[in-house]
């Protein structure tokens, strides 16, 4: 039992790469899925829109380190996923 495990084990280990990419979408993979229309530094609100169906949406970064961090790097008519 323990060599089954071992072997099951190194298989997936090493297991060649287009095999584990082979499961999941293109989609995920690089295809971004939104644009920002809009940066609110001040409250941390961000507009999107979504590519796909057009829709416009807001999020909130409410998070003040991460505020930091994102706003700063987000600018209008950047793709996002």
């Amino acid at each position: 039992m323990k060599r089954t495990i071992i072997i099951i084990s190194l298989l997936l280990l090493f297991a060649p790469t287009p095999l584990v990419g082979a499961t999941v979408p293109a989609s995920v993979v690089g295809d971004p899925c939104c644009r920002i229309v809009s940066v609110d530094r001040v409250t941390g609100i961000v507009t999107a829109k979504d590519l796909k169906t057009g829709k416009t949406f807001k999020f909130e970064v409410d998070s003040h380190f991460i505020r930091e961090l994102i706003l700063p790097g987000m600018r209008t008519g950047d793709r996002w996923f």
